[in-house]
């Protein structure tokens, strides 16, 4: 066996130093060349003319569900919520500088697409509330650009941004909503209303909860006799029939004036928004309504037919109802005072 022979210490040190890099690169060279060789192995086949591409870097597991921690909260969280789900500082600010998080000052993060009402309360250290909160549960209330914020738990101070915000101290809240970072929890949302917004028009975000199914009637009862006051009276004016927003508001108003009336009657087949007596037909149209050409025929053929039967048809709009009920209510209280709500017996008039 060939065998390279080195000096001792002592010698070797007092070598030159190009002899001090060859001699010791060389008997690793001869060693490594005495080594006995095996086959090599076969390279593994390429599928297709290009190669296959690598994984690549594997995110932490925990960053996969970041859509499901922020779909918790209405698409907000923060760091120490995060921080909990087991996500680092550094991911959290990997998340922010890739742009899959925004960052609303310190402390609180969001995924980019978020409602604006939602950042303009974040900014100002609130949550939305009452109407704000209630249409963004899809729930009715009149249209209004006015932003209604609740302050965070803590946090006495707010600075709206603008005129058009109303700030709701909330002392006694339904239910507890301090985990919740952009909006109040929807029973909350529901008592503001009940204090914030006219009678008849909180009665109408009232009826949109339970025909919805958010709520129903009987827990809405339950919590009015806890506690009384403004919201008990809006329970009591709560139906779980109208259709609409503006049937309530057109139902609670006739009853002020002493006029009965039934929500949802079938008559012809198709249900009518609400009958007075037994002749006097109210239809209401929203504004979306009015958008749709082949239900304005089909409403104008199906008022034809309850003519010929001999009804009296009145067809109101969100602008009679909202903006107009003096002059709506007057053209009601005209048929009236002709009976065209009653059957009149053959013969009189």
């Amino acid at each position: 066996m060939l065998r390279t022979v080195v000096p001792d210490r002592p010698d070797y040190a007092r070598s030159s130093s190009r002899n001090r890099g060859v001699e010791p690169r060389l008997g690793v060279v001869l060693r490594r060349s005495l080594r006995p060789q095996g086959p090599r192995l076969a390279r593994p086949p390429q599928f297709g003319p290009f190669p296959v591409p690598s994984a690549g870097r594997q995110r932490h597991p925990a960053l996969m569900d970041l859509h499901r921690v922020l779909a918790r909260n209405d698409g907000f969280a923060t760091r120490s919520t995060l921080r909990a789900a087991g996500y680092s500082r550094r991911g959290i600010q990997e998340e922010l500088s890739s742009g899959r998080l925004i960052a609303h000052g310190r402390n609180i993060v969001s995924k980019p697409a978020v409602p604006p009402a939602f950042a303009r309360a974040v900014s100002m250290n609130s949550r939305a509330a009452c109407v704000t909160a209630a249409r963004a549960m899809g729930l009715w209330t009149l249209e209004t650009d006015t932003l209604h914020v609740v302050p965070r738990v803590n946090n006495s101070h707010v600075r709206p941004d603008s005129l058009e915000v109303k700030v709701h101290w909330s002392p006694s809240p339904i239910e507890p909503d301090s985990a919740r970072v952009a909006v109040e929890s929807g029973r909350n949302a529901l008592a503001h209303v009940a204090n914030c917004q006219p009678l008849e028009i909180a009665v109408a975000t009232f009826d949109s909860a339970v025909r919805k199914g958010f709520v129903t009637i009987e827990e809405l009862h339950r919590l009015a006799s806890v506690r009384r006051g403004r919201f008990a009276e809006v329970v009591a004016l709560v139906s779980d029939k109208a259709d609409s927003g503006l049937e309530t508001i057109t139902r609670v108003r006739l009853g002020w004036a002493g006029t009965t009336c039934r929500e949802q009657v079938v008559i012809d087949g198709h249900r009518v928004d609400l009958l007075i007596g037994d002749r006097l037909i109210i239809q209401l149209d929203g504004k979306q309504h009015l958008e749709d050409p082949e239900q304005l025929e089909r409403d104008r053929k199906q008022d034809r037919r309850l003519r010929l039967m001999g009804y009296t048809v009145l067809r109101f709009g969100y602008d009679d109802v909202v903006f107009a009920w003096a002059a709506m209510w007057a053209e009601i209280a005209s048929h009236l005072a002709q009976r065209a709500h009653q059957v009149l017996p053959v013969g009189r008039s």
